[in-house]
């Protein structure tokens, strides 16, 4: 019998991490935007910049994911199979987030008569723009499901996702708002924010250990858990996502008025928990009569 041999993934690379930061990022801030206006009824300047922010960075994200499939002129294609393939339903679910964030965009900077701000078309359109976003967020670990990598076939990634995408909308809301734009937020609205941030942050603590041990006892990938944990992965987990990217600014918002360092370190997580879950996906291996075959992957 041939040693087992195990491959670490090369169908994705640092592209793919910065298309699922930039995407949950950007869904993140228009989830959150939605949010805050369904909760004061009202828009604010909150609201405008996640809205504004939120389709560019799905954009940004979606040029890195396209020239990471290895083909991106035939991108054309990506919509031709929504029935079969993740990659279609992908394209027609962000592709739909951008388009009816710009209109939504457009409607509240020159509102028309139907759609006025606050009317019942108005608040609709919000909660469709809302429900693209939530889907928008779900997708980027629902992508990486498509792949044989068991570290990445588990329901509870796309929730980690999606509570890693609010946390990093409301720090990119208000780094962007405060921070770039000098806007004048009242305080206790950025307090609201931070208090906010800090429960996903906790939530996000929390599914990292139980998304880290259900997969630890997974046999096929047990392998990418203890590289994260205590292998070639672990300074950038244990230094970078958990001390800088969680406990950090999980002390200073619950702790302070300090919004511009939880803001970057929450951004920082954000992206090296991506980064980490894509380096440490391996491959299953395919079994034949007790040989390990690999399966190859792209160069």
């Amino acid at each position: 019998m041939m040693p087992r041999r195990l491959e670490t993934q090369q169908l994705w690379d640092w592209r793919a991490a910065a298309y699922l930061f930039l995407a949950g990022v950007g869904s993140g801030s228009t989830l959150v935007a939605m949010a805050y206006a369904f909760l004061l009824d009202s828009y604010s300047a909150v609201t405008g910049t996640g809205l504004i922010i939120g389709p560019f960075l799905v954009i940004l994200g979606s040029l890195f994911l396209f020239l990471d499939l290895g083909r991106p002129l035939l991108c054309y294609l990506a919509p031709c199979r929504p029935g079969h393939s993740w990659i279609s339903r992908g394209f027609l679910i962000l592709s739909a987030f951008i388009i009816l964030s710009f209109i939504h965009t457009a409607l509240w900077v020159w509102p028309w008569q139907v759609m006025e701000e606050g009317s019942s078309v108005w608040w609709a359109f919000g909660a469709v723009n809302g429900i693209l976003a939530l889907l928008t967020a779900i997708y980027t670990a629902l992508l990486l499901g498509t792949s044989p990598i068991p570290l990445w076939n588990t329901p509870i990634l796309p929730i980690l996702f999606l509570v890693s995408s609010v946390s990093t909308g409301i720090a990119a809301i208000v780094l962007v708002t405060v921070h770039v734009l000098g806007m004048n937020v009242p305080s206790e609205e950025v307090s609201f924010l931070l208090q906010a941030d800090g429960v996903f942050i906790v939530m996000e603590m929390l599914l990292i250990v139980v998304y880290l041990y259900g997969m630890k006892l997974v046999t096929a990938a047990k392998s990418s858990v203890m590289n994260v944990v205590s292998g070639k992965l672990a300074g950038a987990f244990w230094i970078g996502l958990v001390g800088i990217g969680l406990v950090i600014p999980l002390i200073m918002e619950w702790t302070g008025d300090w919004a511009l360092l939880p803001a970057v370190c929450t951004l920082i997580g954000g992206y090296l928990l991506r980064h980490i879950v894509v380096k440490a996906g391996i491959k299953m291996p395919l079994s034949a009569q007790g040989i390990i075959i690999p399966i190859p992957g792209k160069n």
